[in-house]
């Protein structure tokens, strides 16, 4: 085992850039001049193989499993996808709620917050691993990666009811459409204290009073249009003398800005109060009409909102405004993308998803079940683990490492807690954002192949000397499910796998390599690889099983193919 875990964290960094390049295409800069016409319904996509299946599920769900593998080549892909519509959301605030009660932790006693934070983060993996709403969990994820808040942040302490809640709303939003994800989006009480939009007060100069800017800002930056105008396809539109044409400036800045005042919690008695109760994280923010402002807003493009109007009305107007911009559709359909299936989407399927998120085939925009079904039944998507090209792939996240293992073998945490709270280890965790850029940006480009090639690669921002080492010793760690004990206090926490399939077939190398290539990679590990693992594992004498078993599913998990979705 030693050898084996000295070679992956010596030797995966540079082989891990070298896959990582493989995996991750790049996208043209040729233009879509005309839209595509709104396809009203995907044709069903037969899913026959479980290579195909076992890619499908990796965009789709945190890990394919038997059971999900074999619904799926029952249905056909569309099917599946309606079926996944239908399931009941998980309720995180709910179960949250429940576990506070049960372990008398419910209040705001600062001693117990270390347990509340980590009861939260039990629950995010609990329902990542175990929920049936798999692609709406999942879509649910990407969409806190673009609409970010964080419990890094000072202004978030210990309001872990409220993140469950948000995380809530994601989900459900997550089938609905765009337009109303936007308006819970901006009326949360997380994003009002991660965004300084609480509190938000009309400009008075005799106290130095001006509305503040920060939610105005990455509401168009990062959660809606971006910097520059788009084509459908998501390539940039320039002017005559080839310069990007920006989206916005800052009296546009200041228009929203001042849109955004006047709201505070949602059983706050005053705007100006700062008081928070157990309802105040939860409940939508409400108006204090008397530090509205109620002046002419112009807004995106020219548009003006007219004096007079009310704090509602001011902010569902100027949310329109925002939502039918032609760079919504491109700008949120590529990120989506990006999130669930390839790094570097051809601009032709970008616009093919942009087009169904423009008019889902009914004359409705926004339409997110559209979306989805566009951006996973797109032929450019089913096609990406039969390809060898550059142009298609992601580095996974750390994080989805984790959660296609655990869903893999079934893993079940001591003392009934599936925790997995080591944040140092990955490089990100959920809701710990160090800034609302996320944990990487969409954008991020490695310097030297990656940008020569016009790539990008965000998860590899987070790659570090570091996090590989780590990342590599905790998967090890789990899989030999070292006894780390249950520390209530401790991020650390041991988590068991069932291996008894893998146990059966031990004293075969050969069989156990094929069977553990189907498992964990649908059958895509090279030959190279394959033979290599087998070859170790013979050397292992039959008579430690366990040791055999173990060795050959840390040689795949920590290996450069498994870090890459295809």
């Amino acid at each position: 085992m030693l050898g084996l875990g000295s070679w992956s964290r010596s030797g995966i960094i540079p082989v891990l850039i070298v896959m990582s390049i493989a995996a991750c295409g790049g996208g043209g800069d040729g233009t879509v001049q005309t839209e595509p016409p709104p396809n009203p319904e995907p044709p069903a996509r037969v899913i026959d193989t479980q290579a195909k299946a076992h890619a499908f599920l990796q965009r789709a769900t945190f890990g394919p499993t038997r059971e999900d593998i074999e619904l799926l080549m029952t249905l056909d892909a569309t099917s599946w996808i309606d079926d996944q519509f239908s399931r009941e959301p998980s309720n995180h605030l709910e179960r949250l709620n429940q576990i506070y009660i049960d372990e008398n932790i419910f209040n705001k006693v600062l001693d117990d917050v270390p347990l509340r934070a980590l009861r939260f983060t039990d629950n995010w993996w609990h329902f990542a691993v175990y929920g049936q709403d798999q692609l709406r969990q999942r879509v649910a994820y990407a969409l806190s990666q673009i609409f970010v808040v964080s419990l890094s942040q000072d202004s978030e302490f210990d309001k872990f009811r409220g993140f469950a809640n948000y995380q809530d709303m994601l989900a459900r939003n997550a089938f609905g459409n765009f337009r109303t994800l936007l308006q819970e989006v901006t009326l949360s009480p997380i994003m009002g204290d991660y965004l300084s939009m609480r509190r938000n007060e009309k400009p008075a100069q005799a106290f130095n009073i001006r509305p503040d800017e920060n939610y105005a800002r990455e509401l168009l930056q990062l959660f809606s249009i971006g910097l520059h105008q788009l084509n459908i396809d998501g390539t940039v539109k320039r002017d005559n003398d080839g310069q990007l044409i920006p989206t916005y400036d800052q009296s546009v800045i200041e228009g929203f800005a001042h849109v955004f005042t006047g709201w505070n919690y949602g059983d706050a008695v005053v705007l100006r109060s700062d008081s928070i109760s157990m309802q105040s994280e939860i409940l939508p923010m409400r108006a204090f009409e008397n530090f509205h402002d109620t002046g002419e807003k112009v807004l995106l493009d020219g548009q003006i909102l007219p004096a007079g109007q009310s704090a509602l009305v001011d902010l569902e107007q100027a949310l329109d405004v925002v939502f039918n911009h032609p760079n919504v559709g491109p700008f949120i359909s590529k990120q989506l993308i990006q999130r669930l299936v390839t790094s570097n989407p051809s601009p032709a399927y970008i616009a093919r998803v942009a087009s169904q998120f423009n008019d889902n085939g009914q004359g409705v925009r926004g339409d997110m079940r559209a979306v989805i079904k566009a951006i996973l039944l797109d032929e450019e998507a089913l096609a990406g683990e039969a390809t060898e090209s550059i142009e298609f792939g992601k580095l996974k996240e750390p994080i989805l490492r984790l959660t296609q293992l655990f869903r893999a073998f079934d893993a079940q945490g001591a003392d009934g807690k599936l925790r997995f709270a080591d944040f140092n280890s990955l490089g990100q965790f959920p809701y710990y954002s160090r800034s609302v850029f996320n944990f990487y940006r969409p954008d991020y480009a490695p310097p030297g192949e990656f940008t020569n090639a016009n790539l990008v690669a965000p998860e590899i921002q987070i790659l570090t000397e570091n996090t590989i080492t780590q990342t590599t010793n905790r998967i090890l760690e789990l899989i030999y499910e070292v006894d780390v004990g249950i520390d209530a206090l401790s991020g650390r926490h041991t988590i068991n796998f069932d291996f008894s399939e893998e146990y059966q077939l031990a004293d075969d190398g050969e069989a156990l390599t094929n069977h553990l290539n189907e498992k964990l990679m649908g059958g895509t590990l090279s030959e190279t690889m394959a033979q290599s693992i087998s070859n170790y594992i013979n050397e292992i004498p039959t008579a430690q099983a366990e040791s055999r078993v173990r060795e050959a599913i840390f040689f795949i998990a920590s290996s450069p193919q498994f870090a890459v979705q295809r």
